[in-house]
């Protein structure tokens, strides 16, 4: 096997190392097959990553996989292949203010399937969920996905405090743009996997 060292700027998509490349995460607040978007990769399962000078990544000639040397004898494979498969997940949505819940709980209050989506079609049509939006919003949901640009000049710590708490619809219009009571399903979809973009 032969090992050739990436120069600096090669750009490349790595695994996520929080979800293990599968784009969700299961926590203590989740049961029963549920899980959470991942935080870190918004879903896709992979970061787009930039060679630094003092990383040590090597690609295999003729196969193409990357490979990390994390200390002078483990070398790991890190390339991004493919979402790979969550066992034991049903159903994935985005994290809310809820402390403890499963799939049937939130389907008892309400939520349709594009909230709380079966995983399935997460998994195999590389949907997202739509979020909770009376459980979160968006200033929360930018910030927990690592963006910064919805700026409400609010208090993200708690958002039960706000004054918009019990009527954030103003809110979601801003985040999802004009005309956003109507968009597409579609339209949503592209919104949110902008949360990830980079």
């Amino acid at each position: 096997m032969k090992l050739v060292r990436l120069n600096p700027g090669t750009k490349f998509k790595a695994n996520c190392n929080l979800c293990k490349a599968t784009g969700v995460i299961v926590t203590p607040e989740t049961k029963d097959g549920l899980a959470y978007v991942c935080f870190s990769c918004n879903g896709r399962g992979y970061k787009e990553r930039i060679v630094k000078e003092e990383d040590s990544i090597f690609v295999e000639s003729g196969v193409g996989t990357i490979i990390e040397e994390v200390d002078d004898f483990v070398r790991e494979p890190i390339s991004f292949t493919g979402r790979k498969e969550a066992s034991g997940v049903t159903h994935v949505v985005y994290p809310g203010n809820f402390l403890v819940e499963n799939p049937e709980s939130l389907k008892r209050q309400g939520y349709d399937p594009r909230y709380v989506l079966p995983y399935g079609i997460f998994f195999r049509e590389n949907a997202l969920p739509l979020p909770l939006d009376d459980q979160i919003c968006p200033a929360m949901l930018e910030e927990r996905y690592g963006k910064k640009e919805f700026d409400n000049k609010c208090d993200l710590g708690d958002y039960k405090k706000c004054p918009k708490f019990n009527d954030s619809s103003e809110c979601w219009k801003k985040f999802y743009g004009k005309g956003s009571l109507i968009l597409s399903h579609g339209k949503k979809q592209r919104r949110l996997k902008e949360m990830s973009s980079n």
